[in-house]
């Protein structure tokens, strides 16, 4: 991961966080699956620092060098298609298949959002700020969506 920008402390990401949340901020992590030398436990590794930053909402995305990006400039990579966005058809230099990263980034998303922490967290924000109802009404329904 080191190869593509990542921070370079360690708890820097969970100083953010913590601030944010001093400050009645709620933050996102986004996070990218899939990138060169991906394996199943640099993918965990990803998911236990959303877990651990506690993120207020968090996306985890494959993946999909895009003409004009850095990486797409790598060797690493080599595209058949763009045209199925949800499915990319990528080969690269990784232990896992395109269909392996799939099946982790949907299972781990699943473990992310059905932590009952996270559950708890959401519906005491509910209370909270009862203005927000409708768009928590609206995030749990894309939610479901996205899994089903």
């Amino acid at each position: 991961m080191s190869k593509c920008y990542q921070y370079t402390s360690n708890n820097t990401p969970h100083c953010i966080f913590k601030l944010c949340y001093k400050y009645d901020i709620l933050p996102t992590g986004h996070f990218i699956i899939g990138l060169p030398g991906e394996t199943k436990e640099t993918i965990f590794n990803t998911i236990n620092l959303a877990k651990e930053i506690n993120c207020d909402f968090a996306s985890f995305n494959i993946a999909m060098p895009l003409p004009g990006t850095k990486i797409y400039n790598k060797d690493e990579f080599t595209i058949s298609s763009y045209s199925d966005v949800d499915k990319p058809k990528i080969v690269y230099e990784t232990k896992l298949t395109p269909d392996e990263i799939l099946y982790y980034a949907h299972f781990y998303f699943k473990k992310f959002y059905f932590r009952p922490s996270y559950i708890l967290k959401r519906l005491v924000y509910l209370f909270k700020y009862p203005v927000q109802f409708k768009i928590i009404i609206f995030e749990f329904l894309n939610l479901i969506k996205k899994i089903f």
